[in-house]
């Protein structure tokens, strides 16, 4: 959730948004893997619908509950089918395998994004699976072949740099 955040200034806003986030997670993760039927792929399209919320949310922000929700069930529906679609015309790469190569790992468009996207190739694997999949250290630890506490401390340098690469864009972190 910090990556989220990150996009909002607003503490309110920042409030309102993690209110929502908990408040309709279930339902999102639900309606993507309906389409997707895949765990790995619905958290995909999870993390990116709110990514993407996040990144306009002063612009929804103050719609009325009903709107908020029609509109996240809208973003995620076409993230989960985005990725449907990437699977049908690509060979699916096995999970351990695109992980091992994230030097083309992209978190999207915009400038918190950007700033993602020039984090060294680790940094952003381990953010990646634990802020857009919600992986705990322990499992991020046993997918990677690394040790929790190296795992801890590699997120906390990876956090740290991407605050600094967010400054550089003018974003407040």
């Amino acid at each position: 959730m910090l990556v989220y955040m990150a996009l909002i200034e607003d503490e309110r806003e920042k409030l309102h948004f993690e209110e929502l986030y908990h408040k309709y997670y279930r339902l999102m993760f639900r309606i993507a893997g309906d389409i997707l039927n895949n765990q790995q792929d619905t958290e995909d399209a999870v993390s990116e619908a709110f990514f993407s919320i996040a990144q306009n949310f002063s612009k929804i922000s103050s719609m009325n509950t009903h709107k908020i929700k029609a509109y996240f069930v809208i973003v995620v529906e076409r993230k989960a089918i985005d990725i449907y679609r990437k699977k049908q015309a690509h060979t699916v790469v096995p999970f351990d395998e695109h992980f091992e190569g994230a030097a083309s790992l992209s978190m999207g468009e915009g400038a918190a994004a950007e700033a993602m996207n020039r984090l060294p190739p680790r940094y952003r694997e381990l953010l990646y699976l634990k802020h857009f999949c919600g992986f705990k250290s322990a499992e991020i630890a046993r997918m990677l072949g690394m040790s929790d506490s190296m795992v801890r401390r590699t997120l906390s340098d990876a956090r740290a740099a991407y605050r600094a690469e967010l400054e550089k864009e003018g974003i407040e972190a």
